[in-house]
């Protein structure tokens, strides 16, 4: 239940939380009176072309995708270092110099 003052709190019969209040009506007009006039001029014969084009062109930011390449590329250079120095540790390098190794990989790859 809504107190008078619109405040969400626990039930006082059950002290269970009670779910949020619906939005009122006023508010829903108030929000609807701010988008409108936004969607009409967006989506106007003269804003329509470019509205779209900035649509699309936000579907297809390759900034994420370069992000991912990049992440994919340092831990496949971080494996392939890894692969090395445990190779060198079976040939019988000192291990405390391959720890050191690994060390340096782990900062460096996080």
């Amino acid at each position: 239940m809504e107190d008078c003052d619109g405040a969400i709190g626990p039930d006082p019969a059950t002290g269970n939380d009670r779910a949020p209040a619906k939005p009122r009506r006023s508010d829903r007009r108030w929000a609807a009176s701010l988008v409108d006039p936004w969607i009409r001029r967006a989506f106007s014969p003269t804003n329509l072309r470019t509205t779209l084009q900035a649509m699309a062109d936000a579907q297809h930011d390759n900034t994420d995708q370069h992000r991912v390449l990049a992440a994919h590329e340092k831990i496949n250079t971080c494996q392939t270092k890894l692969d090395r120095y445990r190779a060198a540790l079976d040939a019988g390098t000192d291990p405390v110099l391959v720890q050191q190794w690994i060390t340096q990989v782990q900062a460096a790859c996080g």
